[in-house]
């Protein structure tokens, strides 16, 4: 496992700048590369719980015949009424112009593949939510399927 390990992080720094990096990620993405990655090391680590190698409890060690039913977690209606509304007036106290002008920002420079931090910072700043930062991210790249 670790060789694997190693070996795919010499992959990666052999790759060389961010930008040929991003590529060499979209192609792993596309071929089904650490798809097969990930499926090999879950076989691996699944091997060594099989054989008591790797000791997980409640699977293959301190393992219980009494089947616990966790309760179901329920949201107080009420609250969570609370919490939107609480959200809507902070969105009212915000300046309008500076969001929208941050997020503008923010999604030219992911356009751009440039370092985002700073614009996401100066957007958190500006008061723009994580929920607003994620629909600029998303219509920028999409969503992975």
């Amino acid at each position: 496992m670790e060789k694997k390990i190693n070996g795919f992080l010499d992959e990666i720094n052999d790759l060389g700048d961010g930008a040929s990096f991003l590529k060499g990620m979209h192609a792993g993405m596309e071929n089904g590369y650490f798809d097969k990655l990930i499926e090999q090391m879950n076989w691996e680590r699944q091997e060594r719980i099989d054989s008591d190698e790797k000791i997980v409890v409640g699977i293959n060690k301190y393992v219980t015949d009494k089947e616990v039913i966790p309760k179901a977690f329920k949201i107080n209606p009420d609250l969570a009424r609370a919490k939107i509304e609480e959200v809507k007036t902070y969105k009212r106290g915000r300046d309008r112009q500076k969001v929208e002008q941050t997020l503008n920002k923010l999604r030219k420079v992911t356009e751009s593949n440039e370092n985002t931090m700073p614009a996401a910072i100066e957007a958190a700043e500006a008061g723009v939510t994580i929920e607003e930062m994620h629909k600029v991210f998303q219509e920028v790249y999409g969503t992975f399927e």
